[in-house]
C-alpha cells in the first residue's frame, strides 16, 4: 500500500513538472519539390476549390488571416483620411488596393480553406496601427469571406471575397476569379467609394507566377442616390501594358489617372 502510494506521488510529481511553451517561431518548411503540373493533369475544368489539394501545396494560414493582409498598408488609408480633397482621397484608395494585390505576386501557396461560420479577429487599436477587423466564412461553396475593418483614425472599411479557381489546359495556367466589392468611408469628407478586384492567374510556364492584371474604376457612392450609375472618380490598371508579344507586362506596376493626377 505505501508503496503504491509513493510511485503514484512520484508520477504525479513527474507529470506537474511538465510544462508547455508556445512556439515563438515556425519551424522552416520542408524543401519538397511541388509539382504542380502532375496534379493539375487530372482536374481540367474542375472548380479547384471543391478538390482536396496536397498538404505540400498549402502556406500555414488560412484563407481569414490572409484576406487582412492588405491592412498592412492601412497608413495609406490613414493619409487619405487627412484628405479633404475627394479627388486625392480615391487617389490614394486605388494607391491602398494596388498594395494589397501587388504583395501576392510571389504567393503561389493555397492557404487553408476555413470552416462555415469560422471567424478571425486582428485587433490592433492601441497599437500605432489603431484598427480592429473581424473576418467571417459566410459561404462554403464558393468560398466567401465578409469582413469589417473599423479605425480610429477615421475609415472604415467593409468588403466581401469569393474566389473560383479552375485549371486551363490551352493557356497552361490557373484562372482565380475574385468576385466582390469594397466599400471604404472617411469621416472627414462623408464620402463612401466602392472597387471591385481585379483578375489573378496562376501563370505555369514562368515558373508558376501568379499574376494580377485588369482594370479597375473607384467611384463615390452617393447616399442620396444610391442607386444610380456611379461615375468613377478614379480609372487604373493592374500591371504595365505590354509593349510587344515577347515582352510582358510589368507585374509590378500600376497605371491609372483622375481628373488632375496620374497614378503610376
Amino acid at each position: 500500500m505505501n508503496s503504491n502510494q509513493s510511485s503514484t506521488t512520484k508520477s504525479t510529481t513527474a507529470s506537474s513538472s511538465v510544462c508547455t511553451e508556445r512556439r515563438k517561431t515556425i519551424p522552416p518548411r520542408p524543401d519538397r519539390p511541388l509539382n504542380i503540373l502532375k496534379f493539375l493533369k487530372n482536374t481540367l475544368g474542375k472548380e479547384l476549390t471543391r478538390l482536396s489539394v496536397p498538404v505540400e501545396f498549402n502556406e500555414p494560414l488560412s484563407m481569414l488571416q490572409r484576406v487582412l493582409e492588405g491592412l498592412e498598408f492601412s497608413w495609406i488609408l490613414d493619409r487619405a483620411a487627412r484628405e479633404n480633397d475627394p479627388e486625392l482621397q480615391s487617389c490614394l484608395v486605388a494607391l491602398y488596393l494596388f498594395g494589397c494585390f501587388m504583395r501576392i505576386s510571389d504567393r503561389i501557396k493555397k492557404p487553408f480553406n476555413p470552416f462555415l461560420g469560422e471567424t478571425y479577429e486582428l485587433d490592433l487599436w492601441d497599437e500605432k496601427e489603431g484598427f480592429r477587423a473581424v473576418v467571417e466564412q459566410v459561404k462554403h461553396h464558393p468560398p466567401t469571406s465578409a469582413y469589417q475593418v473599423e479605425s480610429k483614425n477615421g475609415w472604415t472599411l467593409e468588403a466581401t471575397v469569393c474566389a473560383t479557381s479552375i485549371f486551363k489546359f490551352h493557356k497552361m495556367g490557373v484562372d482565380v476569379k475574385t468576385e466582390g466589392a469594397s466599400m471604404i468611408t472617411f469621416k472627414n469628407t462623408g464620402i463612401t467609394y466602392s472597387m471591385g478586384r481585379p483578375e489573378t492567374y496562376l501563370n505555369l510556364l514562368k515558373g508558376a507566377k501568379l499574376e494580377v492584371y485588369g482594370n479597375q474604376r473607384i467611384s463615390k457612392i452617393s447616399k442620396e442616390t444610391p442607386h444610380e450609375p456611379k461615375k468613377p472618380l478614379v480609372e487604373f490598371c493592374y500591371g504595365a501594358p505590354k509593349k510587344s508579344f515577347f515582352k510582358s507586362a510589368n507585374d509590378k506596376a500600376i497605371i491609372g489617372e483622375s481628373k488632375n493626377y496620374r497614378i503610376c
